[in-house]
């Protein structure tokens, strides 16, 4: 077994095998779930780090000369597997949660339920055409850029996570529903990875910014500086967007609604991209 990495190197490593299915722990003994409080400030970093396979996949398809379309389709599809849908799961459960009760209670016990509805599905066929579709715009205009892009989009999108959780309260905390919805909320409901493991708080977020420059850094080359600068006014607009849904239907985050803010914010870089490209 290898030594244990820096604290770095292990907060780093911690955050990407909790945000994906890459086998990291086989190779580092590291803690099943992270003290978020203290390594998520790397989500930036560890989003590249996620995103390599879909990156050597577009490499792949650009190499071969296969269709934008397809190349869109195999890259969405290799994110999706190295995450285990993670951030689609949250997406389609917010979806359902959302639009599909009445009170914030029911909102998150619907949430909560493994079973997907009709907004669930609906959503998950939105963030995937979307995707593939803007994905394919990049790879017609960019070639062999377009894998950068992957990559420094990948890092960014998990970077914008840290805004939502790091300034809204946690929805399943008991206390921060109103009294007749905590007649109803169960223990089990009460729990969340956060209370268990920390939240990150605006310090945290504040600290994440420097890790956010190596995706930076890609974004800026694999697009034009105003393309470059589009992409990220839409990505935070999308950040805005899922984070003022969040406060309105259950008044916090959940694990759900920051997987959907990966979600958005990454269809938020994309089409920024697209428009300026």
């Amino acid at each position: 077994m290898t030594n244990a990495p820096s604290n770095l190197i292990q907060d780093i490593l911690s955050s990407a095998q909790f945000l994906s299915r890459l086998p990291i722990h086989k190779f580092y003994n590291l803690n099943e779930t992270p003290k978020f409080k203290t390594s998520s400030y790397t989500y930036g970093v560890a989003g590249i780090l996620i995103s390599l396979p879909a990156a050597l996949i577009a490499v792949l398809c650009v190499w071969l000369g296969l269709s934008v379309w397809v190349s869109a389709i195999l890259t969405v599809a290799a994110g999706i597997v190295t995450t285990g849908a993670l951030h689609e799961d949250g997406l389609a459960d917010m979806a359902d949660g959302f639009w599909g009760g009445h009170t914030i209670t029911r909102k998150l016990a619907i949430m909560r339920d493994s079973a997907i509805g009709t907004y669930g599905v609906l959503a998950l066929i939105l963030s995937f055409a979307l995707r593939t579709a803007l994905l394919a715009t990049v790879f017609s205009a960019t070639d062999y850029a377009a894998c950068a892009a992957v990559l420094a989009i990948g890092g960014l999108s998990r970077f914008s996570m840290l805004w939502p959780w790091s300034t809204l309260p946690q929805a399943r905390k008991a206390d921060e529903l109103t009294s007749e919805d905590n007649q109803e909320i169960t223990a089990k409901e009460a729990e969340s990875l956060a209370a268990k493991f920390g939240a990150p708080d605006q310090s945290v977020f504040t600290k994440s910014i420097a890790f956010a420059v190596p995706a930076l850094v890609l974004l800026g080359f694999a697009l034009p500086p105003i393309a470059m600068v589009t992409s990220l006014v839409f990505g935070a607009a999308a950040v805005v967007c899922i984070t003022g849904l969040s406060r309105h239907h259950i008044k916090g985050h959940t694990g759900d609604t920051l997987g959907a803010t990966q979600q958005f914010c990454e269809i938020g870089l994309y089409l920024g991209a697209c428009i300026a490209i």
